[in-house]
């Protein structure tokens, strides 16, 4: 007979989710690979579902088993929009040079570059939760 599954709760993910920012912030992972990583621990239902994503990690780090404080339920579809807002708002901020140079020759005005330091603001300021995204 095969072996089953042990299903996992939010206290499981969320340990996960916050072992991969630990990784991220050691450098372990880039910004592409704790996304990926990170839509994958927010719709696991096994915890071999989530021990797959520390299988190239320090196993110390990985502290996908120990229960958390149990935080306020989620829907499983926000934490997918909030991963889709985050990738949308690194292509903004990688592509608001271009568009503040565009608007520039097309009115003159300096200011559109003050686009390029708040758009990384608002972007890249939410990793640590001063941010929107």
């Amino acid at each position: 007979m095969a072996e089953r599954e042990i299903r996992i709760g939010n206290a499981e993910r969320d340990a996960a989710i916050k072992a991969l920012d630990e990784h991220l912030s050691a450098g372990r992972l880039d910004l592409d690979e704790y996304g990926e990583r990170y839509a994958k621990a927010t719709v696991a239902r096994t915890q071999s579902d989530l021990s797959e994503l520390f299988v190239d990690l320090p196993a110390e780090q990985a502290a996908t088993t120990a229960p958390v404080a149990p935080r306020r339920e989620r829907h499983r579809g926000y934490e997918t929009r909030r991963y889709e807002v985050r990738r949308f708002g690194a292509a903004f901020a990688g592509v608001s040079p271009f568009v503040a140079l565009g608007l520039f020759f097309a009115t003159g005005m300096w200011f559109w570059f003050l686009l390029v330091p708040i758009s990384a603001k608002l972007v890249y300021a939410g990793r640590r939760g001063h941010g929107w995204c």
